[in-house]
């Protein structure tokens, strides 16, 4: 074995000098891969791992089966930190030697992956009592954590916090697109209109939970025009990311959203749950977002980044308590990826009134921690507050777009969180290149103190967004020319992903109309929002169509020179020819993969052997040649 890995390392050494550093990392990942073991995980990690699965336990005995989500122990670093050619692909080859060694790690016949990540150490399981057990001392497995749905954060705006004023200088989030992590939009309102550039559903259909996916298809992730439509009307919240999304970019006649001038990404996240154990008693059906796909949502959004200038992405959702950073939560590894290409990941605090926590994800260091403010800058008395929070929005009476081409108050951090998500499209319409720390320096530093004033309130200093004071402190880029932007001319489809996938003018502030809590949903919560959504006819036109050019696919078929190759050397079949098929090829060369259809596809040339011959042409059409 020893001296194959060595000629194979020389013969891609001499003969394709690039890849060197890229075939070492691989071979190491497989035999990482084939191996089921990881790199050493430090004691305190074990032991947390070893009683979080022993606190799953019983509810897996209970049920037959349990919802799970793996964080793998990969070494991982968020893409955009990477400086190296070679090291996303290395990463995404031990990342998907790590998930397939997981998958050969499962006996039980209750167990299964339900979903992989390309881009993040991540699975998504449903396994048996005994295949948890097993996972508290496999390797592969640095932590476990429920897959559990939260709910949503359900309780004149623009003069206040100076987004007119940025306007008036020429900046409202034009070239930006803000991504709405939430339960649809309604693409057709007159505030939204022409603003959805793209769509995706994350979805689930768990039998289990009485969970059934809201995706237009029926599948439970699916990607294209429409696909991230509102969720039925029969069902109460379905109306939410309308709102959200026309408070951060909605555009009208009479009032415009903060960063009138941005693009939307819709992204539905929610399933429809029939269970009073999740939506407490008569309350079914309900709404609510498994973390797993928060996590789909999040990864796509990611991959196209590439495509869109995406400013930041909301997400006005949650549950739990934290008096603390929240940092072992599993969706932080893609917060930090988002934010690692400049992408912030803005979220509301929670609506349960605490003076000293706040909600999960919140809680999460790296992102943006919102809580709600009045319109005449207290703390309104349903936000979550602790010291750790980012920044104060407005968020209490907040008027923006329903359901029905109508318009209609709402309160509660999930109205706050949009209003900086807008605030950082204003902002990076000025500077495209700002950090998110540079924009978050900026709008922490110039904001409106504000204190905690209600009983039991100790937090002070807390800063109310001020977006011209903000903008004012940004460096004047130098003026890039605007982009022509084409028209689309895709027929609208829905396309179902695999599953191992890899919302010019004024808005007034107006009094407190309404008040909504939401109760944190675990498997047992009850979400007790009682937002009141007062429709308001339609007093707006939007002043413009925005049309943007389709997404490309994420991944196109290299083409060869030598006809009738490229086939078989997509060894995984995912449509293209990557270093995955490289690692594929070389793991059946190693004979460490025995599958017989992988071993089929490796034998590139035909001569009925895998060996260095299948190898070099499988490098060779990855580099295109």
């Amino acid at each position: 074995m020893i001296k194959r890995t060595r000629g194979l390392l020389s013969f891609i050494t001499r003969v394709f000098p690039a890849l060197a550093v890229a075939a070492v990392g691989l071979l190491l990942t497989f035999r990482f891969s084939s191996a089921n073991s990881g790199p050493f995980l430090p004691s305190a990690l074990r032991l947390a791992k070893v009683e979080r699965v022993a606190a799953l336990i019983p509810a897996a005995e209970d049920q037959g089966q349990l919802r799970i989500i793996v964080q793998l122990n990969v070494p991982f670093k968020p893409e955009g930190a990477m400086a190296g050619l070679f090291q996303a692909p290395i990463q995404r080859a031990r990342i998907s030697g790590a998930q397939r060694a997981l998958d050969r790690a499962l006996v039980s016949a209750q167990s299964a992956v339900v979903r992989n990540f390309k881009n993040l150490p991540i699975s998504v399981l449903e396994v048996s009592a005994a295949d948890l057990e097993a996972l508290a001392s496999n390797p592969l497995v640095m932590s476990v954590q429920e897959d559990v749905p939260d709910s949503l954060f359900l309780a004149g705006s623009i003069p206040l916090i100076g987004a007119d004023a940025a306007w008036s200088s020429g900046y409202t989030g034009s070239g930006q697109v803000v991504a709405i992590l939430d339960t649809g939009v309604d693409s057709s309102h007159e505030f939204l209109t022409g603003k959805v550039v793209a769509e995706a559903c994350f979805s689930t259909t768990d039998a289990g939970s009485s969970s059934t996916t809201l995706c237009p298809g029926g599948a439970e992730s699916e990607v294209g025009v429409g696909t991230a439509a509102n969720c039925s009307t029969a069902i109460i919240g379905c109306d939410h990311g309308t709102h959200v999304a026309g408070i951060a970019a909605g555009t009208g006649a009479s009032f415009s959203g903060v960063a009138k001038g941005a693009d939307i990404i819709a992204v539905q996240v929610f399933s429809k749950f029939n269970s009073d154990a999740y939506c407490g008693v008569g309350n079914s059906p309900c709404i609510l977002s498994w973390t797993s796909d928060q996590i789909a949502g999040l990864d796509w959004i990611y991959g196209q980044s590439g495509t869109y200038a995406i400013a930041a992405v909301n997400m006005s959702l949650g549950g739990g308590s934290y008096s603390a950073n929240c940092d072992t939560d599993i969706r932080k590894s893609s917060i930090d990826q988002l934010r690692s290409v400049g992408i912030a990941t803005v979220i509301s605090s929670g609506n349960n009134g605490y003076t000293s926590d706040m909600g999960a994800p919140a809680c999460i260091s790296t992102a943006i921690r919102v809580g709600s403010t009045t319109s005449s800058d207290t703390i309104s008395s349903f936000s979550n507050i602790a010291s750790f929070i980012s920044l104060l929005a407005p968020g209490s009476s907040i008027n923006s777009s329903i359901l029905g081409d109508l318009y209609g108050y709402k309160s509660g951090t999930s109205m706050s969180a949009p209003h900086v998500t807008g605030a950082w499209a204003v902002l990076k319409s000025k500077d495209t290149g700002a950090s998110v720390s540079a924009i978050l320096t900026a709008l922490s530093s110039t904001g409106v103190s504000i204190n905690d004033t209600r009983a039991g309130g100790t937090v002070t200093g807390m800063p109310r967004i001020q977006i011209d004071s903000a903008f004012a402190s940004l460096p004047s880029p130098t003026p890039t020319p605007t982009p022509t932007v084409a028209t689309p001319t895709n027929t609208p489809t829905n396309t179902p992903l695999p599953s191992t996938s890899t919302p010019t003018s004024t808005l007034t502030p107006l009094p407190q109309t309404s008040t909504s809590t939401n109760t944190p949903v675990t498997p047992t919560s009850t979400p007790t929002s009682t937002a009141t959504n007062t429709p308001v006819p339609p007093t707006s036109t939007p002043t413009s169509t925005v049309t943007n050019t389709p997404a490309p696919p994420t991944s196109t078929p290299l083409t060869p020179t030598a006809t009738g190759i490229s086939m078989p050397a997509d060894v995984n079949l995912d449509g293209g020819v990557d270093v995955l098929d490289v690692q594929l090829c070389v793991n059946v060369f190693l004979g460490t993969e025995t599958d017989p259809g992988i071993v089929g596809r490796s034998d590139v040339n035909g001569d009925s052997t895998v060996d260095v011959l299948d190898v070099q042409l499988v490098v060779n059409i990855f580099l295109g040649g």
